[in-house]
């Protein structure tokens, strides 16, 4: 769809008459920016830009001349269906930052450490996510099993310190939003809310997040005021719990049998990948880690390996203000975060009084400043 009838129908939108999807959210309040690679359009934006912001990169909310705006790719929005929905999720995520309690979560340190590939931990994740789905529980036997599983999962969070907050932060964010545009869905075209494949990483905060939303909908009555003050909705269901829960008689020991054999076979597929970028030739670009940067990726295709890095196996940019960008359409590549680090397959680069650059099919780099520190390795230090 083109950027202009995306832009009507959330204008349409707006001025329509509202839908109570979370107390006080009105999508009227929402300034908006759609996009795509040639023009921006802006919708009740107080002070648009006269030049592109270069922070558009996603479906996101980010602040644009200081207002926080939600931002809207045209090339996500295939119908009706897809663009008023995604505008409701997107609008929350404005809602949210002048409505929500701030929670701290080092994001991407924990994404590079969160236990994707421990097969204990996915194990829990599919328990909870068959309670979710089991429609001969009640919804009193699902939460005191659920608030059971997401204590013994969360456990296994205090691998690395950032993880309990990550997760805290994005179930909150995300699976919050995911349940607005749920809600969404179902007034504006009748699609009742379901729980798809939720997985194990970045998709399963907007899944399960939503699912225990909507539990939480049935047996809470101040839930949504509590969210707003910093619980998340895992905070609120395990005090739930039912603590006599049999692991065995929820199947864990086959689960678990499963998630060892898919963990080893999935190593066993990246592994052509991982080689690839572990060669003595791989070009690496060394970043402030501590400094501000925006990514873009596709959460159903990155792949957090637990030890500091991230493999994006198809796109992925990294945008670090003023100083330019690094964009790969065609994976792999690894965001080394805990070292700073893009870790390129082998290719050439230029590098032209401290300007280095690539441009082909699959990776597009534009960076000042940079400094050549050896062998394939560059820095923006």
């Amino acid at each position: 769809m083109d950027v202009s009838t995306i832009a009507s129908m959330i204008r349409e939108a707006k001025q329509g008459a509202s839908i109570c999807l979370w107390p006080d959210y009105d999508i009227k309040d929402i300034p908006f920016a759609v996009y795509d690679d040639e023009q921006v359009v802006y919708i009740d934006h107080p002070n648009p830009p006269e030049t592109r912001p270069e922070q558009l990169m996603a479906a996101t909310s980010v602040p644009i001349n200081e207002i926080a705006t939600a931002t809207i790719p045209a090339e996500v929005c295939k119908s009706e269906s897809d663009v008023l929905p995604l505008a409701y999720h997107e609008g929350f995520h404005v809602f949210q930052h002048h409505h929500f309690t701030p929670l701290d979560a080092d994001m991407f340190t924990a994404m590079a450490f969160y236990p994707e590939l421990d097969p204990e931990y996915r194990a829990l994740c599919r328990l909870e996510e068959n309670i979710l789905r089991n429609t001969d529980d009640s919804i009193d036997q699902k939460v005191g099993i659920l608030g059971h599983l997401m204590t013994l999962r969360r456990t296994r969070l205090n691998a690395h310190p950032s993880l309990l907050a990550y997760e805290r932060f994005l179930e909150r964010s995300e699976g919050t939003a995911f349940f607005v545009e749920q809600q969404a869905r179902q007034a504006l075209f009748e699609q009742e809310p379901i729980l798809g494949q939720s997985g194990h990483g970045w998709a399963r905060f907007y899944q399960v997040g939503a699912a225990l939303c909507h539990l939480l909908d049935a047996t809470v009555s101040d839930w949504t005021t509590r969210i707003e003050q910093g619980a998340s909705p895992g905070d609120l269901m395990m005090p739930q719990a039912q603590n006599d829960i049999d692991l065995v008689s929820l199947g864990y020991e086959d689960v678990l049998e499963q998630e060892q054999n898919a963990v080893s076979a999935f190593r066993t597929e990246i592994a052509g990948q991982m080689a690839h970028l572990e060669n003595t030739d791989v070009v690496r670009i060394q970043y402030d880690k501590t400094g501000q940067q925006y990514r873009a990726f596709n959460p159903s295709t990155l792949v957090s390996l637990g030890d500091g890095r991230i493999l994006h196996r198809t796109a992925f940019t990294l945008l670090i203000p003023d100083r330019g960008s690094i964009t790969v359409k065609q994976g792999p590549v690894i965001d080394h975060v805990s070292q700073g680090e893009i870790i390129l397959p082998p290719c050439i680069v230029e590098l032209d009084q401290g300007t280095l650059h690539l441009q082909t099919d699959a990776v597009q780099i534009d960076l000042t400043g940079v400094t050549h520190i050896g062998d394939c390795v560059y820095s923006l230090l």
